[in-house]
C-alpha cells in the first residue's frame, strides 16, 4: 500500500469516529415531539370521579413538566457518573514540508485516560444528582396528588350544583302551584290581592334562583373540565359517589327545557306539560317520592343518602401526613443534597490521580515508527483560596435553608392536618342534626300547605313554611358538600391519593 493510501486511511478513520460519535448522541427529535394523544370525552357520556381523574392525569402539562424535570437530573447523574468512564483521544494528521530533510509526515495516536482516585469528589458529584433526582421524583408525586385532589374538589362542585339545581326548580314549582292557587282564591273571593302579589313575588324569586343554580351548576362544569385540562369538551354528566348520593330529579336535557322556559321572558311560567313529565320521571325514579297535597312531588334527599363517618384519630393522621407527604419527601431529598454539595465543596483542593496509555505511529515512510506509552499522573488544581471558601459558605446557607424549609413544612402539614381533622369531626356531628331539621321542615311545610289549600291558612304563613323547607334542604346538601371537601382535604394533606 502507498503511503499516500495509508494518509487517506487514517483520515477515513478520523471521519468514522466523527460519525459514531454523532450517531450516538444525536438528538431524536421524533421521540421528544411524539406527546401522548390528550384524552377527550365523548357526548353525552357519563363519568365517574376514578374517569375524570384518568383524563386528568393523562392531559396534565404539570405533570409533563414534572416528568421532564426527572429525565433532566437523570441527565445529569449520568453525567456526574462519566467521570468514571475512560476518556479517549486520536490524534491523526498528514504533514507535508518543503525543503526540510523531511518532505511528508504522517501522524497517528490513540489514547486513553482512566480516573483512578481523586479523593470522593465524583462520588459526591453523583451522590448530589441522586439525591436531586429522589427530589424530582417526589416532586412528580407531589404534582399528581394535588391533581388528583384539584378533580376530587370540581367533582364533588358538580354534584353538589346538580343537587342545588334541583332543589331550587322545585322550589320554583312550589311557587308556581301556591301562585296559582292563590290567583283562584282571589278570583272566588276567599283571598285578599295582596296574597296574589306576595304569591307572585316569591314565585318570581323562586324563577331568578332556579336560573343562578344553573348557572353555577355550568360554571361547575367548567371548573370540572379546568382540572381535567379539558378545551371545547362535549357535554357530559357525572355520577355521584358512596359519599355523596343524594336523588336528582331531573336529567340534562329535561332540565335545558325548564331552564329556556324559565329565561325567556314571553315563556315566564314553566308549562303544566313539562312539570307532569318531569314529575312523572322523579316518581318512576325514586320510591321514596312523597306527594304533596298540592299535587307536586317531593323528592326525599334524605332516603337514599348514607352517611359514613371518617374514623381516623389526629395523631394518626399526623403521622401519616409524615410519612406520606410527597412534598416533605422532596425537601429531605434537598436536605440531602445540600449535605453532599457542602462535601464536594471542601474538597475542592484534593487532587485528581490519573492513568493514561497511547499508541500511535510516526513517519515518513514504511515501516513507521510505533510508539506505546502508558502512564500516571497527579493533577493538582489551581486552587483559589477565597473563591473556595466562598463556595463552602454557600454549600453551608444552602444547608442550613434547606433544614429550615423541612422544619417549615411539618409545621404547614400539623396545622394543615389539624384543621382538616378539627373540620372533619365538626360536619360529622352537624349533618345528623341538619337530617332531622330537613325533615321536621317538610311537616311544617306539608301541615302548612294543606292548611292553606282548603283556605284554612294564610299565605304568609305558607311562604315562611316553604323558605324553611328549602332552607333546610340547601344547609343539608351543603354540609354534605362541606364533608367531602373536609374529607379530601384532610386525605390530602395526609398526602393520601
Amino acid at each position: 500500500m502507498s503511503f499516500k493510501n495509508k494518509v487517506i486511511n487514517s483520515v477515513f478513520c478520523i471521519f468514522l469516529l466523527f460519525f459514531a460519535q454523532n450517531a450516538v448522541f444525536a438528538i431524536d427529535e421524533e421521540t421528544i415531539e411524539n406527546k401522548p394523544v390528550e384524552a377527550k370525552v365523548s357526548k353525552d357520556v357519563v363519568l365517574n370521579l376514578d374517569d375524570c381523574i384518568k383524563i386528568a392525569l393523562r392531559n396534565s402539562p404539570q405533570i409533563e413538566i414534572s416528568e421532564n424535570e426527572i429525565l433532566l437530573y437523570k441527565a445529569r447523574l449520568g453525567q456526574a457518573k462519566a467521570d468514571y468512564s475512560p476518556t479517549l483521544g486520536l490524534n491523526n494528521g498528514y504533514s507535508h514540508t518543503k525543503h526540510s530533510l523531511i518532505d511528508e509526515l504522517v501522524l497517528a495516536n490513540l489514547s486513553v485516560n482512566q480516573l483512578i482516585y481523586n479523593f470522593g469528589k465524583t462520588s459526591s458529584k453523583i451522590k448530589v444528582q441522586k439525591f436531586n433526582l429522589k427530589s424530582a421524583d417526589f416532586g412528580l408525586e407531589n404534582v399528581i396528588l394535588q391533581t388528583i385532589y384539584n378533580v376530587k374538589n370540581a367533582y364533588y362542585g358538580v354534584l353538589f350544583a346538580k343537587v342545588e339545581q334541583d332543589i331550587k326548580l322545585r322550589n320554583a314549582q312550589l311557587a308556581e302551584r301556591h301562585y296559582e292557587m292563590a290567583k283562584g282564591f282571589y278570583d272566588v273571593g276567599m283571598k285578599s290581592y295582596i296574597d296574589v302579589t306576595n304569591a307572585e313575588v316569591t314565585y318570581n324569586n323562586a324563577k331568578i334562583e332556579y336560573v343562578q343554580a344553573m348557572t353555577n351548576y355550568r360554571n361547575a362544569i367548567i371548573a370540572l373540565n379546568n382540572s381535567m385540562y379539558l378545551v371545547d369538551s362535549a357535554k357530559y354528566s357525572v355520577s355521584d359517589t358512596e359519599d355523596f348520593n343524594m336523588p336528582k330529579g331531573l336529567s340534562e336535557k329535561e332540565a335545558e327545557q325548564v331552564y329556556q322556559k324559565y329565561v325567556l321572558p314571553e315563556k315566564s311560567h314553566v308549562s303544566q306539560n313539562i312539570d307532569e313529565s318531569a314529575q312523572t320521571k322523579t316518581e318512576q325514579g325514586s320510591s321514596s317520592s312523597v306527594v304533596l297535597k298540592s299535587g307536586l312531588v317531593k323528592h326525599n334527599m334524605l332516603e337514599n343518602f348514607k352517611f359514613t363517618p371518617y374514623n381516623i384519630e389526629m395523631d394518626e393522621a399526623i403521622k401519616t401526613a409524615y410519612e406520606n407527604r410527597p412534598d416533605l419527601k422532596a425537601l429531605l431529598a434537598k436536605e440531602k443534597s445540600a449535605k453532599e454539595s457542602l462535601r464536594l465543596a471542601k474538597k475542592e483542593y484534593f487532587p485528581d490521580l490519573n492513568a493514561s496509555l497511547s499508541t500511535g505511529f510516526m513517519g515518513d515512510n514504511f515501516p513507521v515508527h510505533h510508539t506505546l506509552r502508558l502512564g500516571a499522573s497527579l493533577n493538582i488544581p489551581t486552587v483559589n483560596p477565597m473563591l473556595t471558601k466562598y463556595k463552602i459558605d454557600e454549600s453551608k446557607v444552602n444547608l442550613s435553608t434547606a433544614l429550615a424549609n423541612i422544619t417549615l413544612q411539618k409545621q404547614n402539614i400539623f396545622f394543615d392536618v389539624q384543621k382538616a381533622h378539627t373540620n372533619l369531626k365538626e360536619i360529622e356531628r352537624r349533618i345528623p342534626l341538619l337530617d332531622a331539621t330537613v325533615k321536621q321542615a317538610f311537616q311544617n311545610f306539608e301541615l302548612a300547605d294543606g292548611r292553606y289549600e282548603v283556605g284554612l291558612g294564610n299565605y304568609i304563613e305558607l311562604q315562611d313554611a316553604q323558605t324553611d323547607y328549602n332552607n333546610a334542604q340547601l344547609a343539608y346538601a351543603q354540609a354534605v358538600y362541606d364533608y367531602n371537601m373536609a374529607r379530601i382535604y384532610l386525605e390530602y394533606s395526609m398526602g393520601v391519593k
